[in-house]
């Protein structure tokens, strides 16, 4: 039996067909592609500040409060944007390792990226000169380095909880600056998904940021952590030094919450006043040109020689 022969009219209906409906689907294609490159960019705004990208850096963790740390026991692993290599311990801090009790002073130094040492080598960071420093002073001296970029009061509320018990300081060294005291939450998300689905992830990030509550909410809880860090360093006798480290802009004022600081009777170093007794040109600090927040391993020199003087003293 003879195969039907298709009708050259058959053949034409379809093809009208199917130019129609990719003409019609031609603009929604368009505009979705657009909104997926609009938020791709908008979306790695928000993620600096709010949301953590688990990229290969950060890693997540299962300890109360304390969201993520850098991916533990790297040795000496390149980060292309900070320019280092980045050496961390068991627990996925820049530190030396968390070691028992010793005849040495230790020092516990909670802090965000200041204290982790973004753009600067391993032995110019905070924590390695303050031991050095204190060794010529003649003190064996231990610091733990509980530095992460991106935390705040929250978070250094939650290391102290974590690990205070364990490493048991004499001296806890507290690196904040302003803005530390409002702590909202952080948020988490594979970095894959903002390449695959970046408009999908920035409608999640709207949602997820129109259900927090205010920033006083935020404020109130920052407070909350610090004045609790405050107590517990009293009723343990441990010493609480604040180092209060001002953003690098000839502008700068410490504001509301230096006052707070002041308030709390807790001793304290201002960095800005450090910093502008060598020069009064803060720009001289800046790990890079237009960031105004690290300050480079000349600054971070200042501050160990500070820390060493009032810890000797």
């Amino acid at each position: 039996m003879r195969d039907a022969a298709v009708h050259p009219s058959g053949i034409r209906k379809n093809q009208k067909w199917i130019k129609q409906v990719l003409f019609a689907l031609t603009p929604s294609l368009a505009l979705f592609i657009a909104l997926n490159i609009l938020a791709h960019g908008e979306v790695k705004q928000v993620l600096l500040n709010r949301f953590i990208l688990f990229n290969g850096y950060y890693e997540k963790t299962d300890l109360p409060d304390l969201d993520f740390v850098w991916q533990p026991n790297l040795r000496g692993k390149w980060h292309e944007y900070f320019a280092i290599k980045i050496d961390t311990n068991e627990q996925g801090f820049r530190s030396r390792p968390f070691s028992p009790r010793e005849n040495a002073l230790r020092i516990m130094l909670l802090g965000d990226s200041i204290a982790f040492g973004v753009f600067i080598d391993r032995e110019f960071i905070l924590s390695n000169r303050i031991e050095v420093k204190l060794k010529e002073q003649n003190l064996d001296a231990q610091v733990f380095n509980l530095g992460m970029p991106a935390y705040d009061m929250a978070h250094y509320a939650a290391a102290y909880r974590q690990y205070s018990n364990s490493l048991d300081p004499n001296i806890v060294l507290l690196q904040m600056e302003a803005g530390d005291f409002d702590a909202p939450p952080f948020y988490t998300i594979p970095s894959k998904y903002i390449e695959i689905f970046p408009l999908a992830i920035w409608l999640y990030e709207r949602y997820v940021l129109s259900r927090e509550p205010d920033q006083y909410h935020f404020r109130i809880n920052g407070l909350r952590f610090f004045h609790e860090m405050v107590s517990d360093c009293r009723k343990n006798g441990r010493r609480l030094i604040i180092l209060f480290f001002p953003y690098l802009d000839k502008d700068f004022q410490p504001g509301d919450d230096m006052k707070v600081v002041i308030d709390s009777g807790v001793e304290y170093i201002d960095v800005q006043q450090l910093f502008s007794q060598v020069s009064q040109n803060h720009v001289v600090f800046r790990a890079r040109p237009n960031d105004t927040i690290h300050p480079n391993s000349g600054g971070m020199e200042i501050v160990a020689s500070a820390v060493a003087k009032r810890i000797a003293d």
